[in-house]
């Protein structure tokens, strides 16, 4: 089993990645929610701000937690793939947030 998860890791990258986020944009909730869950466990370190944040993946599994109708194994799946990425999130964020003083002023402005 770990054989295979480790191979399909190493399969997630480039012109499939491309791909698999490409799903992520469909209409069909159930194909988003199933694939951003999936890309959270295969998905290399360096694809993350990516996936995650570029494409709106944090979004989506947001969104999945926060659904009343979602049935528990959906949640459970979800909820358990947070927690692999919450790190790596935490230090995008730190680096993109705008310096306080800009922050500051983008507020005046608001």
């Amino acid at each position: 089993m770990q054989k295979t998860l480790k191979r399909l890791e190493d399969k997630i990258q480039g012109k499939v990645l491309n791909q698999i986020m490409y799903s992520m944009n469909t209409a069909d909730r159930v194909m988003q929610h199933r694939t951003t869950t999936a890309l959270a466990r295969l998905g290399r370190e360096a694809d993350l701000k990516t996936i995650f944040i570029d494409r709106k993946g944090l979004d989506i599994l947001i969104s999945i937690l926060t659904d009343p109708t979602r049935d528990p194994t959906t949640l459970r799946e979800a909820a358990g793939s947070l927690p692999l990425h919450s790190h790596p999130f935490a230090c995008i964020q730190a680096f993109e947030s705008p310096a306080p003083i800009l922050r500051r002023e983008l507020d005046g402005r608001l």
